[in-house]
């Protein structure tokens, strides 16, 4: 099961599509592995000082927040990085992004319907008819 947590609580995700698998890079792996050492599977890999859970209304109002501020960027939150994960992901391949579709995209972010996630990024997706170069290659 995963568990998220909400409105002060650890609890059961929203909806189905709230359990999923993200993947993570090869060299991200490595680096939660080497931050975990011989932790046990079922132990945080981010705690407090004394162990327990991170809360994530502290890491805004102690480490997120003022530092946003300060950079001149006070709308910035922790959904903030949803947005960008996202735009990543839609990001072309050209560009260093995923180049991933709407699809993948809904999977990754744990939305309802592929309709939903488009409707909430689709100033991310190309907005021109792009070229027909690519009928050139087609045999």
């Amino acid at each position: 099961m995963r568990w998220q947590w909400a409105d002060g609580r650890v609890c059961a995700p929203k909806t189905r599509f709230g359990k999923r698998d993200i993947p993570l890079s090869p060299g991200l792996a490595e680096r939660l592995r080497a931050h975990r050492g011989d932790a046990a599977d079922d132990t945080y890999a981010f705690t407090t000082s004394d162990g327990t859970r991170v809360d994530r209304r502290n890491i805004y109002t102690r480490v997120l927040g003022p530092a946003a501020h300060r950079a001149g960027y006070p709308w910035v939150t922790l959904h903030t990085f949803r947005h960008t994960c996202a735009s990543l992901l839609f990001a072309p391949l050209e560009v260093g992004g995923g180049g991933k579709n709407v699809k993948q995209v809904q999977a990754w972010l744990g939305h309802h319907s592929p309709a939903f996630t488009l409707q909430q990024y689709v100033h991310l997706v190309d907005t021109g008819v792009g070229t027909a170069d690519f009928f050139d290659e087609l045999r």
